[in-house]
């Protein structure tokens, strides 16, 4: 259990794919935080949400989100994101999102 203080979810934004440099390079560096359970980016170009895992064994668990009824579960603060909600008045390649 993470103590009071510790970051379990980080979070940013993905303006150009997750192999950019920038994205890449945070991962990397929260990757190294022990209380750390999900990395969450989120793209500002189009509907996409990415929530990396921990899992046993230091691997990473990737689940993709990117319609507007998709939920991204965030189990280590027992929240759930509708991407309908998180984009909700977002302008999306001349659209507006859900």
């Amino acid at each position: 259990m993470p103590k009071r203080g510790e970051a379990t979810v980080c979070g940013g934004e993905n303006g150009s794919g997750l192999h950019a440099k920038v994205p890449a390079e945070k991962f990397r560096q929260y990757r190294s935080l022990e209380s750390l359970r999900e990395y969450v980016l989120v793209s500002q170009k189009r509907m996409q949400v990415e929530c990396f895992r921990r899992q046993a064994g230091e691997q990473w668990l990737l689940t993709e989100a990117s319609r507007a009824e998709d939920t991204v579960a965030l189990d280590s603060i027992d929240c759930a994101l509708r991407l309908a909600d998180v984009y909700q008045e977002i302008e999306l390649s001349g659209e507006t999102a859900a």
